[in-house]
């Protein structure tokens, strides 16, 4: 266990442990120094695809809330959230 279990995150990332369009949203996410996880898709892809809001990832949970996908949206709205954006 990594004791990160117990812990209230605000953000919750879920993309593959690669490079891609979900590095956008961690640069955001570092860069706005908030604070979130970052949740690796590995071998369960095929199962976790039916779950998602449009089958594709990377996708973002706000504070518990459903997933929202949509790369540069969802930087857009880290960076808003926290400043970063006019």
């Amino acid at each position: 266990m990594d004791g990160t279990c117990h812990k209230k995150f605000d953000y919750v990332l879920t993309y593959f442990a690669a490079y891609g369009n979900g590095e956008y949203i961690r640069m955001a996410l570092v860069l706005s120094k908030a604070n979130w996880k970052d949740v690796a898709i590995k071998d369960e892809w095929f199962k976790f695809k039916e779950q998602t809001p449009h089958g594709y990832i990377p996708v973002l949970s706000i504070n518990g809330s459903e997933w929202m996908d949509g790369t540069t949206a969802l930087v857009r709205l880290v960076c808003q959230r926290h400043g970063l954006y006019s």
